[in-house]
C-alpha cells in the first residue's frame, strides 16, 4: 500500500474539483494537487474548507491526500498517475 502523499497545490498545477458543498462549518471543496515524482507528476485529491460568509477565507486545508492513484487504470494511460473529481454527492444520514 502506498502512503498518502502531501497535496501540493501551486500556481502552475492544481485547482478545484467538484462544486463546493455547503456544511454547518463552511464550504467543503474537493481540490486536486500535483507533486513531481521521478520524470512525471502525480495528481491526487485533497479537501479545503472555506468560510460560509466569505469564501475567500480558507478555514482549513488538508496536508495529505484523501485519494491518490493506486489502480492500474489510474496509473497508466493518456494521463498516468492521475485521479480527478468531477462531482460530489452529499448523503444525509439519519441520526
Amino acid at each position: 500500500m502506498r502512503t498518502r502523499e502531501i497535496v501540493r497545490v501551486g500556481p502552475a498545477q492544481g485547482g478545484g474539483g467538484s462544486v463546493p458543498i455547503k456544511t454547518k462549518e463552511g464550504w467543503l471543496c474537493i481540490i486536486h494537487g500535483v507533486r513531481p515524482q521521478c520524470t512525471d507528476y502525480v495528481y491526487s485529491l485533497g479537501v479545503m474548507l472555506l468560510d460560509l460568509e466569505d469564501p475567500n477565507k480558507v478555514i482549513g486545508l488538508s496536508k495529505r491526500a484523501i485519494l491518490w492513484p493506486e489502480e492500474q487504470y489510474e496509473l497508466v494511460g493518456q494521463t498516468p498517475s492521475c485521479v480527478f473529481t468531477n462531482a460530489a454527492i452529499l448523503e444525509r444520514t439519519a441520526r
